[in-house]
């Protein structure tokens, strides 16, 4: 596994957690926690997973 992969796996599955949380409520109908709070929590997983993926991006292109 290379140190990209490394760096971003974590990342990528916050990322993915929240989209699951969001796509259970809205497709499936599935409710682990009340309704608003399911898509927030899924929603700010996701937005968490994108910036830390960016950060471990630019750490990553910056060394050599």
């Amino acid at each position: 596994m290379t140190e990209y992969q490394k760096a971003t796996m974590a990342p990528r599955l916050l990322v993915l957690i929240g989209a699951a949380l969001i796509a259970l409520k809205t497709y499936g109908g599935v409710a682990l926690v009340p309704d608003p709070l399911q898509t927030t929590v899924g929603g700010i997983l996701g937005l968490a997973g994108v910036a830390w993926y960016i950060l471990a991006y630019r750490k990553l292109r910056k060394e050599p």
